[in-house]
């Protein structure tokens, strides 16, 4: 499947029930309405939906994120070390299974990174050369774990013992970091 005729766009109110579906359709975790309201209204939060050019309103593909910062507006530019950078955590990431294994998870990444570096973080009077991303990923999802691999992101030692609650039970997570 060729992306040259897929946009990468913020996702919008009448994007929520088709958005909705799709995670419930590719994501073992089922999250509440209110969950997507966050992501339209939260200015830490933001969601970009792909989409075919010529079918601008039916998703098939979303990565949504929120954006961590130093508490303090006067402090986000100071060049003190003790200072914690920003960091993007990845909330939900997911492809159309029609969609998946043609680099579109790639490119929604990429999207939104691109996008909080060069439309937020200027806002905050914050220069960043890469920013620190993260995800959880459950431990046994072998495919998003190699993806995230080949992102350039770690997990991080240890695991978050029943992080998703899904339908077949509790799953574990690993914390996957990287700076993108």
């Amino acid at each position: 499947m060729a992306l040259d005729d897929l946009l990468v766009r913020p996702m919008v109110s009448a994007d929520v029930k088709r958005v909705r579906e799709l995670h419930a359709r590719v994501l073992p975790v089922q999250y509440p309405p209110a969950f997507f309201l966050q992501l339209l209204i939260m200015p830490n939060q933001l969601c970009l939906v792909a989409v075919q050019s010529t079918q601008p309103a039916i998703p098939i593909g979303f990565v949504s994120a929120a954006l961590h910062t130093p508490a303090g507006e006067e402090v986000a530019g100071a060049e003190s070390q003790s200072v914690p950078p920003p960091r993007l955590e990845l909330l939900t990431l997911g492809v159309a299974p029609a969609y998946q294994q043609c680099g579109l998870a790639t490119r929604l990444v990429t999207h939104i990174v691109q996008r909080v570096r060069e439309s937020i973080l200027p806002k905050l009077s914050v220069r960043a050369e890469g920013l620190l991303t993260c995800a959880h990923v459950s431990t046994n999802n072998t495919r998003a774990i190699a993806f995230y691999r080949r992102l350039g992101m770690v997990a991080i030692p240890g695991t978050i013992r029943g992080l998703y609650r899904t339908s077949s039970g509790p799953r574990d997570a690993y914390l996957v970091m990287g700076v993108l």
